[in-house]
């Protein structure tokens, strides 16, 4: 399984992280609400930003991206406050903004599995 890339840059400071919704609800009759878990587990969701990401650091980026096909296949990524491994894959592909001097910021969400 391929691990996300080391990259020089860090990312921003906290890494948002969140609990999927895994409720089923359903109303019925009176008022009342029905519900129950969907998942046998819980998983995460890490939001991810970089700032100021250098042109070959972009490039590496791209070329991951290639190489789980997207969202679809999955990797180790090492979470960089508390050195704790997940295997995650894209929620979100990566939005790359530009900045300034050729440098860029990228956005994503990764998901536990």
């Amino acid at each position: 399984m391929p691990a996300f890339p080391t990259l020089t840059t860090k990312p921003i400071f906290p890494i948002p992280e969140q609990k999927e919704d895994s409720v089923i609800k359903s109303d019925i009759e009176g008022g009342y609400q029905n519900t129950r878990q969907r998942f046998t587990r819980i998983r995460r969701n890490f939001e991810i930003k970089y700032t100021n990401l250098s042109t070959s650091e972009k490039g590496t980026l791209d070329a991951f991206i290639d190489t789980v096909k997207g969202g679809a296949d999955s990797f180790t990524w090492t979470h960089p406050m508390t050195s704790t491994s997940y295997t995650v894959r894209f929620q979100t592909t990566i939005k790359f903004s530009p900045t300034h001097e050729n440098k860029w910021d990228a956005e994503f969400t990764l998901i536990e599995l």
